[in-house]
């Protein structure tokens, strides 16, 4: 006749249950703080490029011989309806070599900035400001 086997608990998937959760507990919150920072750094990378583009836009308007600063201004705000911003984008038309691109100036520049709010999990949130340029030739 065999001896009755002795019942030990083996070292099995139920044995490390524990560590596993305890870990995942850990983590979970690193991995949801790295993702909301990588979601803000998108949004902020974002608004950038909306920036950049509408004082390039702007430049482009203002290198026209018709064109006023005003007009250029008018443009970049166009171009940035639907970005939400802390204040409004303040714009800076500069004719290089001349009072307008109808009297010699030579070319534009158009300086866009922009305050924005970042949000981040544990650090609070931070005003960046956003700047832009745009340079362009006279017509």
């Amino acid at each position: 006749m065999r001896p009755p086997l002795a019942r030990h608990r083996s070292a099995g998937p139920d044995s490390s249950r524990g560590a596993v959760i305890a870990e995942f507990a850990v983590l979970v919150p690193v991995l949801l703080i790295l993702l909301f920072g990588i979601i803000q750094f998108s949004i902020a990378f974002n608004r950038h490029q909306a920036v950049q583009a509408a004082a390039r836009e702007g430049a482009r308007v203002a290198s026209l011989p018709t064109t006023t600063s005003s007009d250029a201004c008018a443009r970049v705000t166009a171009a940035l309806v639907g970005i939400n911003f802390q204040n409004a984008p303040t714009c800076q038309v500069t004719f290089n070599g001349g009072s307008s691109c109808n009297n010699s100036a030579e070319s534009v520049t158009v300086e866009v900035s922009a305050q924005h709010t970042v949000d981040l999990a544990l650090a609070g949130n931070t005003t960046l400001t956003i700047t832009g340029e745009g340079d362009f030739r006279c017509e």
